[in-house]
């Protein structure tokens, strides 16, 4: 009976460990080829921004950050802050506004080369 119950466990033990591994494979970003992307700020980003980020609840209005102009939005690219909530915490855009894989290459590349208004 202890040899079962050592066996149970040693394949428990086995399974969570292939499970932590291939979770971790998975959740790995893809290389992101930023010259065949489109990322201009007014054909590309602008909407982006407009949808997600610059409503009247968000950084249109109320919270921190004005994003419904240039101007308003690239203080924030320029010192890490867009990087740092959208890419490494990301915890914005909240709610329902999530970001699509295209749509977050798209930002990730702007913001690579320098965030630059067209």
């Amino acid at each position: 009976m202890m040899k079962k119950g050592k066996l149970i466990i040693a394949v428990l033990l086995v399974f969570v460990a292939v499970s932590a591994c291939i979770k971790d494979v998975a959740q790995k970003p893809t290389n992101i080829i930023c010259g065949t992307i489109a990322a201009k700020y007014s054909a590309n980003i602008k909407p982006i921004i407009d949808i997600k980020c610059a409503s009247s609840g968000c950084h249109g209005g109320s919270a921190p950050g004005n994003f419904t102009t240039f101007e308003g939005l690239k203080s924030y690219c320029d010192n890490g802050v867009v990087n740092d909530r959208v890419f490494v915490k990301k915890n914005m855009p909240i709610g329902s506004y999530v970001l699509t894989p295209a749509e977050q290459d798209a930002l990730k590349c702007w913001l690579e080369n320098g965030a630059q208004n067209d």
